[in-house]
């Protein structure tokens, strides 16, 4: 069996994501202090997501996992100023 091509991939990505994207917003805003830090975590975890996408099994608990580690990577670079 051949590897999806790359508009597999992309229609892939999608499903995944347009089942995960409340979820995974609702979990990014609990753990940043306002909306607009959140769309950016947000915004940068997708492209990772995206890049990264042909190497998860579990794309909800990996983009969790992802959006976790982005929100505490923007924390680190801003978070006191956004307070």
């Amino acid at each position: 069996m051949s590897p999806p091509s790359e508009h597999e991939r992309h229609a892939q990505f999608l499903r995944h994501y347009a089942e995960s994207e409340v979820a995974l917003h609702t979990f990014v805003r609990s753990l940043v202090p306002t909306r607009q830090m959140a769309s950016e975590v947000m915004q940068e975890a997708i492209a990772i997501l995206w890049q990264k996408f042909s190497q998860v099994d579990d794309f909800r608990r990996w983009a969790a996992l992802g959006s976790h580690a982005e929100s505490s990577a923007a924390w680190s670079e801003n978070g006191s100023n956004e307070l």
